[in-house]
Formats: C-alpha cells, structure tokens, sequence
C-alpha cells in the first residue's frame, strides 16, 4: 500500500488518469521498451476493474487473467490478429457479431453445455471437422454457393437430412481412392515433420485427441499436395493419411 504521506500528496495534486498515464511510462517501461503492467493482484480490492477505451499502436497482450466475476472484451476493433486461446470458462463464452476479414479459428473448444454458431455469414469456407457431440447436432437452413460436405459422421441416434435442395450433384456414397502412388507417403512425412514443431507445446498422446491439430492437418495436406504437384484425392483418402500419420 501506498505511505500516508506518499498517499497525502497523490490527493492534493488531485491526480488525473493524463497524469497516470505519465507516471506509468516513467517507471514501468521495460529494457524492450514494452509497457510492463503484469501480475497486478487486485484479490483484495472488493470493486470491478474497468480497463475499457484504450488506445494501444502496436500489440496489447491479455494472457492468464484469473477473473472471479465475468470478463468482457467487447466492441474491440484490431488492425492485426485477435487471438483467444485456451480459456477456461465455469460460466458462458458469448462471441456474437464478430466482423472478421481474415480467417476466425475456433478449434479444439470442449463444451459441457450447449456449442451455439448461429447466423453465421462467411464469404470463404466453413469447416466444422471432428465435431464429438454427446447431444444433438442440428446444422439447419444453411445456404451454401459452393459445395456442403459432410462426410465420416458417427451418429448414435438419428440423422435427418430432410428439404435438400441441391443445384449440383448430392453424392451420399463411398468414395473410390484417387490418390497416387507414392503420393500417400509423401504426405505422411509431411503431416509427421509439422506434428514435430508442435511437441514443444504437446506431448504425443495430446497430440492424437487434439482437434485443433487434427483439423489444421487438413490444411497441411492440401498446402503438401498442391506444393509437390500431386493430383486431387479424397475425402477418404485425407482420413487414411490422418489415421497413418498417429498409428504408422
């Protein structure tokens, strides 16, 4: 806590946020030139901490907040990338209205309660992959230009796919292989040379039950398969090199 005298003379200056703003770059910049402001405890102040409105030029960095109430981030407009990685929620996730001109990654999220993505208006792609689903998974009224895939599903229950209304071809079947070969084990080096980078982070057991890593797997393939000039392949074929790359 601040002395009494250092306290008294705060109050006479009658200290504005301009001035604190001061202060702050004064005494808390870093040898990077960074704005230093972690590990701040506030568990004894009894009030809410209102951090809204600011300004920042270059990166504003928010990693491991403990928040006993609810944490708003709200209305926020960035130049870069908005990253929201790893939280853990007791209440609810709320990520409405989001206006995004790049791509919005929500992978690997484990949800006790309901998973909600409703009226979404997305001008590229929509993948929902290795979705694991202990409910209902309801996926109505989408309105696609381009193609609706939907293939691997494990149902236990019921599937409806009632009011197609299909301009193009509606494929419900199996798939015959269209990969070459040497092109399979091409891309199983591949996929195990990026799972590599990643054991920094996980260890290989994660590395099999992460649907994040799986999903960006995918984008792997595609990235292996267009770079080495090989021809198209399946959906089937893309699950086999999955499957080889945890089990070979």
């Amino acid at each position: 806590m601040l002395t009494e005298e250092l306290s008294r003379l705060l109050k006479e200056a009658e200290l504005t946020k301009e001035d604190l703003k001061a202060i702050l770059l004064d005494h808390f910049v870093d040898e990077d030139g960074d704005l230093d402001l972690c590990y701040l405890d506030f568990s004894d102040f009894d009030g809410n901490i209102d951090i809204s409105g600011m300004e920042v030029k270059k990166n504003l960095d928010q990693y491991g907040q403990k928040v006993g109430g609810s944490l708003y981030q709200g209305g926020q407009e960035v130049q870069g990338d908005l990253y929201q990685a790893e939280q853990k929620v007791k209440g609810c996730l709320f990520q409405d209205g989001q206006q995004v001109e790049g791509y919005l990654y929500q992978g690997g999220q484990k949800v006790k309660g309901d998973l909600i993505q409703s009226g979404q208006i997305v001008k590229g792609d929509l993948y929902q992959d290795c979705q694991r689903v202990q409910g209902d998974l309801m996926q109505n009224n989408q309105d696609v230009k381009r193609n609706l895939f939907q293939n691997w599903q494990k149902v236990q229950g019921d599937l409806y796919q009632n009011f197609q209304n299909v301009k193009g071809d509606l494929n419900q079947k199996g798939e015959e292989s269209k990969i070459k070969i040497g092109q399979k084990e091409a891309l199983i080096k591949g996929c195990k040379e990026y799972l590599k980078t990643k054991l920094q982070y996980y260890t290989p057991e994660d590395l099999k039950d992460n649907l994040y890593i799986i999903w960006h797997l995918k984008y792997v393939i595609a990235d292996i398969n267009s770079k080495l000039g090989y021809g198209e392949y399946t959906c089937t074929d893309e699950k086999e090199i999955i499957d080889a790359v945890f089990t070979a």
